[in-house]
């Protein structure tokens, strides 16, 4: 059975991050959900960011690389469902002349004359962003980015090319956290968390060995099924208890949308510890931390700071 954290490596059109890649962000205007123009440039803004980057990794590693971008805008009457790709890859299709994002893809890559082409779709709506991979089974390649959370583009445009989640499942965060902590794939909401592990590295085609650290965590994916994946990231994503670790610390508590939502603790590597109410992340609510160098503050925290 091949490794399941293997899974979309070589798949797809988008088979190698290498080469020249196009690299089109849609903008959707839903109904009540409207970009501004001033937004739209914040977004591109942070998207170049990411790209460049990426450029940069790939220069030190001696890996061709280029990208082309494009922007575009996409009106639409309906507010789509969260999750409905089939539905949306479709309607975009059909507002480009075209009956498939696949064609959408072969279109983008004559024009730009690139031999690879990824579709971002920004949705303003709030929501958990996703990428939508090719496997064997299923053909749909493009990066789902939801509300102006604008650093993850880079965690979601790696899974196009064959990257992995290493904050699920269990045996896999253990090795990640341990061997990884700073990478963008273990923690790709953080900003401080955006280098390329050696499996990354593997997995996108930037090199064809793989470091003994890559293989402590296929050693950990194996004997993983899609089920155990699928059990872990619902875990992750909505729990009612559940055990996060972070590059500078552990979790301890519920999670809702790779958030931390409710009444959790968080012990900091250092020995600072929270424990109350969390909204969005953050301590917010009631609660009492134990700071590094013993001080103690109880009572009510608003947006991670102490308010008395």
């Amino acid at each position: 059975m091949e490794n399941i954290l293997k899974r979309y490596k070589d798949c797809g059109s988008c088979r190698a991050l290498r080469g020249t890649v196009a690299v089109c962000a849609v903008f959707v205007q839903e109904p009540g959900n409207v970009w501004t123009e001033a937004e739209i440039r914040e977004q591109q803004t942070a998207q170049t960011e990411a790209l460049q980057y990426l450029l940069q990794q790939a220069r030190v590693s001696g890996v061709p690389l280029r990208f082309r971008q494009t922007v575009r805008r996409m009106n639409t009457q309906r507010v789509w469902a969260y999750g409905d790709v089939q539905g949306f890859e479709d309607a975009y299709a059909n507002s480009e002349g075209k009956r498939s994002l696949s064609e959408c893809v072969a279109a983008l890559n004559a024009a730009a004359g690139t031999e690879q082409a990824a579709f971002v779709f920004l949705f303003k709506k709030e929501g958990v962003s996703f990428a939508s991979c090719a496997s064997s089974v299923y053909f749909s390649e493009a990066v789902f980015m939801y509300g102006k959370l604008h650093f993850p583009v880079l965690h979601e445009l790696l899974h196009l090319f064959g990257a992995v989640d290493l904050f699920y499942p269990p045996a896999v965060t253990k090795e990640a956290v341990r061997l990884f902590p700073r990478s963008v794939m273990y923690n790709g909401a953080d900003p401080n968390c955006r280098e390329l592990d050696d499996l990354t590295r593997y997995l996108i085609g930037w090199t064809d060995q793989t470091s003994p650290k890559a293989m402590a965590l296929l050693h950990a994916g194996a004997g993983l099924t899609a089920e155990d994946i699928q059990r872990g990231m619902a875990e992750v994503f909505n729990a009612e208890y559940t055990t996060v670790y972070f590059p500078d610390g552990v979790y301890y508590g519920p999670i809702k949308n790779w958030h931390m939502e409710g009444r959790g603790r968080m012990e900091w590597n250092d020995g600072a510890v929270y424990e109350g109410d969390f909204v969005g992340g953050r301590a917010h609510g009631r609660g009492t931390l134990r700071t590094a160098d013993g001080r103690v503050y109880r009572g009510v925290f608003v947006n991670g700071k102490f308010r008395g």
